[in-house]
């Protein structure tokens, strides 16, 4: 009887979390916001109206706005902006899914309110939400928090606009004109630089397969405003896939098995009014563990023991309130990487430690300017040596106050180690 009681609460617990509205979660995510927030007290914040990554709203959006408005302002360490005033000043602005600001919008919204700090809150994909607070004199992300929706926001816009059908395809959708000044041909293992350079641009690079293979599609920003989206086509016109963000952070990524033939991919930017760069990449999808490379004076299994003694390093509070649930596997799958010689994997693992290291316990040129590049450089190394190359230019750009006081007496002795693997 006393399991059958227990069963039954952990049923009806179950059942009222299901039930939550999506005013609750995002006053629940606020509160998870405003709880990882660790500066300073009696700051002037502004609040950001909730939008969409492409900048639209409706009343649910604005409902949104009176929850958070409500959870912060009970946070006595904040002085709310009067919210007329921030959306006089956001009118004419423009925000992607990261919730960044650039300089001279923040410097705006300082000199004009008095903020210290911006709370910038976004829809995307009608149920992920994603809310951040950010600093307006330096522009590091303080405190970040992303969460889902329990049912999507109100229909009546589309976050991503699809390609028309084609009236004589039905329902396959046409290869878009090919844009002016973007694109041109990529072959399979390369990868080009472009930019969107205007409003409602369309790169489209030609692809030829020559024999049936699974292939993975990059669109990697090197503009932190960008929001890159990818598209595939056939050589038909018919759309094979799309992608909005499944690489990392806003970075698209699709990964397909493709026949021989031509193909189109189409890179433009998920709002059509932002401009930016990028790093387009096609190469053959790994289905088998990547060979181990070889350089170095050491293994794989010692960089291994060496990347986790560098994990173990980071205070809990400079990581993503998710890798608490992940982190003992991904030490398991380091060591497995390590004593099975999978490179490929270790690359993965590489990325996957540097992406919950909160932005915030990081430097901020790093954050803004360094890391798409690092990330790339990670993707296509080939040798031991570039990797822990790349792991120390990582280690380097960590706060101190987000590791362990005793790794300032470790950390000598550790780089010693990892640089003998060069």
């Amino acid at each position: 009887m006393q399991i059958s009681r227990k069963i039954i609460i952990l049923f009806a617990v179950m059942l009222a979390a299901s039930c939550a509205t999506n005013k609750e979660i995002v006053r629940d995510n606020t509160k998870t916001l405003l709880k990882k927030y660790r500066g300073e007290s009696n700051q002037k914040i502004a609040i950001i109206p909730f939008m969409t990554k492409s900048q639209q709203k409706n009343a649910e959006l604005e409902a949104f706005d009176d929850e958070v408005m409500d959870i912060v302002f009970d946070d006595k360490r904040f002085q709310i902006v009067e919210r007329s005033l921030v959306e006089q000043i956001t009118k004419e602005w423009t925000f992607s899914e990261s919730g960044m600001v650039d300089e001279e919008q923040r410097s705006k919204i300082g000199k004009l309110s008095g903020a210290k700090l911006i709370l910038v809150p976004i829809v995307s994909g009608q149920k992920n939400i994603n809310m951040r607070i950010i600093s307006v004199g330096t522009g590091d992300v303080l405190s970040y928090v992303r969460g889902n929706l329990a049912t999507p926001i109100i229909a009546g816009f589309s976050e991503a606009p699809r390609p028309t059908p084609s009236k004589k395809s039905s329902g396959i959708s046409p290869v878009p004109a090919i844009p002016s000044g973007g694109g041109g041909s990529i072959a399979l293992g390369g990868a080009v630089n472009g930019a969107i350079t205007q409003p409602g641009g369309r790169d489209s690079y030609t692809l030829n397969i020559q024999s049936s293979k699974t292939v993975e599609i990059r669109a990697d920003r090197t503009d932190t405003s960008f929001d890159p989206y990818l598209e595939l086509y056939n050589n038909s016109g018919g759309m094979i896939a799309s992608d909005d963000d499944s690489g990392e952070g806003l970075n698209s990524k699709i990964v397909t098995g493709l026949a021989p033939g031509i193909y189109t991919i189409v890179v433009r930017a998920y709002n059509t009014n932002i401009l930016g760069s990028y790093r387009l990449s096609v190469f053959e999808a790994m289905s088998q563990p990547a060979p181990y490379m070889g350089g170095g004076g050491g293994n794989l299994s010692t960089f291994a023991d060496l990347l986790i003694q560098l994990e173990t390093s980071i205070n809990y509070s400079a990581q993503t309130s998710s890798w608490r649930g992940r982190r003992s596997s991904w030490i398991n799958d380091v060591r497995s990487a390590g004593a099975s010689n999978n490179f490929q994997r270790m690359k993965d693992l590489v990325i996957e430690f540097e992406a919950n290291i909160l932005s915030s316990s990081q430097n901020g040129s790093w954050v803004r300017n360094s890391r798409g590049n690092w990330l790339n450089r990670v993707r296509s190394a080939n040798s031991l040596g570039e990797l822990s190359t790349l792991v120390l230019e990582c280690e380097s750009n960590i706060l101190y106050t987000a590791q362990a006081g005793t790794w300032r007496n470790t950390r000598s002795g550790w780089m010693s180690r990892m640089q003998s693997l060069r």
